[in-house]
């Protein structure tokens, strides 16, 4: 519920729950006519309930928010006109002065000024038809009951007015700000990607220098490692979202950047399914980590004779998550569970994910891990 709703603007929240209210009074008001038999309020509400719901469903598909906006400020400007005009200008009157808030609140300045221009001219027209309707009527023929109605008019522009302005002038200082934070955090991302590069850079030029086939094979490992860290944080800044990785972009570009490192000689098949997840950064960095040891592994082992196959499929559910993972290597292929420094690694960092590591042993190698989401 909460990820669906943080996909409007905080108006369109304003107007789906204006929507709701008008549907959820206006029904009640039905019912309330059904038991009193009041049969043209009934079939009104009804009416009025029938256009709402029909203009929330034209929103929720269009997402125009100026035409809905419009539709049910006139609509609920509609059923009060009738109302006041057929109870003949009775209490129903004080719902003429709550309407222009609505107004303030859901429209742009330009369009109150139309839409409020609009209202108070048929209002004023209502009002004079029924002055020479209703002779001597208590409200509409007494100067008090007038004129206090019109000094709470000018206090409600009043406060629609200043409210309007108060709550825009915090909205773009809002935006602003959050602009200025994504602007830095993207900086800081973008800066702690290049200096675990630069690491990663160091390390390759001191492998130049040894010509060691074991120290090398050491230093490719541990720029793996280090690039899978680089690699979280340039998802996260390209994404747009700083709140959280999307995993199946970072898994695909992680293991890309794993058989690059392998080299041609060896062909890796991937296959890789996810739910739509996303984890926060310190999570993502965790899982990458454990992921790049297992990929690791697999090119090592699995792909002796040059060719070899990898899945991996993420499934959430509730507040748990299973990562499968599972390679073509044959019973003669060293698993990741023989390697002591890449089964540390892979159990150290389940262990501050709160998880657990299961291993099969069938062929192929298959593993399991389940932490929280």
């Amino acid at each position: 519920m909460q990820t669906w709703l943080k996909q409007f603007h905080y108006k369109e929240l304003f107007l789906i729950g204006f929507y709701l209210s008008f549907i959820t009074i206006t029904s009640i008001a039905a019912f309330i006519d059904l038991m009193i038999a009041n049969d043209f309020d009934l079939w009104l509400d009804l009416l009025f309930v029938a256009v709402g719901v029909g203009f929330l469903w034209y929103f929720l598909q269009s997402r125009n928010h100026k035409i809905a906006a419009r539709a049910i400020y006139w609509t609920a400007s509609a059923i009060v006109f009738l109302f006041v005009y057929h109870n003949a200008f009775n209490m129903s009157i004080m719902f003429t002065l709550l309407l222009p808030v609505v107004a303030f609140i859901l429209m742009p300045p330009r369009e109150i000024l139309i839409n409020m221009s609009l209202y108070y001219a048929v209002l004023a027209a209502l009002f004079v038809q029924g002055f020479y309707r209703y002779e001597g009527h208590p409200f509409l023929h007494d100067d008090r009951a007038l004129a206090s109605y019109f000094i709470a008019s000018l206090f409600v522009l009043a406060f629609g007015i200043f409210y309007n302005y108060a709550i825009e002038e915090s909205h773009r200082k809002l935006e602003k700000a959050n602009r200025e934070k994504e602007i830095l955090l993207k900086e800081i991302h973008h800066r702690i990607k290049n200096n675990l590069n630069i690491i990663s850079s160091i390390l390759g030029l001191q492998k130049l220098e040894t010509n060691h086939p074991d120290i090398d094979r050491i230093i490719d490992q541990n720029r793996l490692r280090i690039e899978s860290i680089s690699l979280a944080h340039e998802t996260l800044y390209r994404s747009g979202n700083l709140e959280a990785v999307d995993f199946g972009t970072y898994v695909r570009q992680l293991a890309e950047q794993a058989l690059v490192a392998a080299g041609k000689e060896k062909e890796v098949t991937l296959k890789f399914h996810s739910d739509d997840a996303t984890f926060e950064l310190e999570k993502t960095i965790r899982l990458g980590i454990i992921i790049n040891e297992l990929l690791t592994n697999s090119i090592k082992y699995a792909c002796q004779n040059g060719t070899c196959s990898v899945a991996m499929a993420l499934t959430c559910k509730d507040e748990s998550c299973i990562l499968h993972y599972s390679d073509s290597g044959d019973t003669h292929a060293l698993p990741v569970c023989d390697d002591t420094l890449g089964l540390s690694l892979v159990k150290l960092t389940l262990e501050q994910l709160h998880g657990t590591l299961f291993m099969h042993d069938p062929k192929p190698y298959h593993y399991r891990m389940e932490f929280p989401a």
